[in-house]
């Protein structure tokens, strides 16, 4: 059975309620009425109310629905409108008060987030670690040891989907109305072999998503240098398509090597190259068997076949993390 990957996107539950809330009278501790000229050293949230709120520092107390919390330098704390701020502070001030209360509210998230983040990181290291990367180097051993033939042969006949036909080629020859013939070719398929594109596939997929988990958890590059919070974020983002890359790697690995398709690669061996090359699967015991290779020197090798039969499904992927500054 395949397992769900620990890529689940973070809560962010409590990073935005710290920061705007909907009730702003109900914060204990409110100062009613603030002395006229006083400015405040910040703005500790903002609120969007549905009710009328009363304005702490405007004159008439204007009742409204949209303003901040704020702090004074003796630490008192009092509600004042979106409005009311900008005329009785200036604009200047309110518009950095505002701003500096968006930069923390976007620490916060973001520090929320990583947190988040960082909880499934070991569940998925160790995943890629001691089940995924081992299974990837098997198949490129496999895939480095095999014979080929050539490769615009093999992009000229390989399909959209993966598979690479092997065909003959007919050639009729069709009378023009002016004269002369023309050549018709047809291709003539012989067999099929599928999962063909993992010839053109690099491995290493899973070894840079170790490196990802890595860098995330430590904080530090490969070369021990630490990054900022934002790369940390960002390379917990590219984790999840690491992992599709991989996993599309295995699962063409699993269909090129099913013992019917090594039948049909070793026949395409043969007709193509008849230079003795052969591949050959053998059945031991329980396991998925074992790979016979032999090149065109008669050299033989016997590589024992990775057990793939128990991937995830691609479509089983949770969505990744999405992060946006504003």
């Amino acid at each position: 059975m395949s397992q769900q990957l620990p890529i689940e996107p973070p809560r962010l539950q409590g990073a935005k309620p710290a920061f705007t809330i909907a009730d702003p009278e109900a914060q204990t501790g409110l100062t009613d009425v603030i002395e006229r000229g006083a400015i405040p050293s910040r703005y500790i949230n903002r609120y969007h109310a549905d009710h009328d709120v009363r304005c702490a520092f405007c004159d008439n107390h204007t009742p409204h629905r949209r303003g901040f919390t704020a702090e004074m330098k003796d630490g008192r704390i009092a509600l004042c409108g979106i409005d009311c701020g900008r005329k009785y502070f200036g604009m200047e001030v309110a518009k950095n008060f505002e701003r500096a209360l968006q930069k923390t509210e976007d620490e916060a998230k973001r520090d929320a987030i990583l947190a988040a983040a960082m909880e499934d990181l070991p569940a998925l290291h160790r995943q890629v670690r001691e089940q995924w990367l081992p299974l990837e180097r098997e198949v490129d051993e496999i895939m480095r040891a095999l014979p080929r033939f050539g490769d615009s042969l093999l992009r000229r006949q390989i399909t959209d989907g993966g598979d690479f036909v092997i065909a003959d080629v007919k050639v009729d020859w069709i009378e023009l109305p002016e004269g002369g013939r023309k050549p018709i070719e047809t291709q003539i398929e012989r067999g099929r072999i599928h999962g063909a594109r993992i010839l053109f596939m690099d491995a290493g997929r899973f070894q840079k998503v170790k490196w990802y988990c890595e860098t995330v958890v430590t904080g530090r590059d490969y070369l021990g240098r630490q990054i900022r919070d934002a790369q940390r974020l960002k390379y917990r983002m590219s984790l999840t398509q690491g992992v599709e890359d991989g996993l599309l790697y295995l699962d063409t690995a699993r269909k090129f090597l099913a013992p019917e398709n090594l039948r049909e690669f070793d026949k395409a061996l043969r007709h193509y190259r008849g230079d003795g090359s052969q591949v050959q699967w053998k059945k031991k015991g329980q396991t998925p068997g074992v790979i016979r290779i032999r090149d065109s020197d008669y050299e033989r090798v016997t590589i024992p076949l990775p057990d793939l039969a128990d991937l995830p499904k691609l479509d089983e992927l949770a969505p990744p993390i999405r992060y946006k500054e504003r």
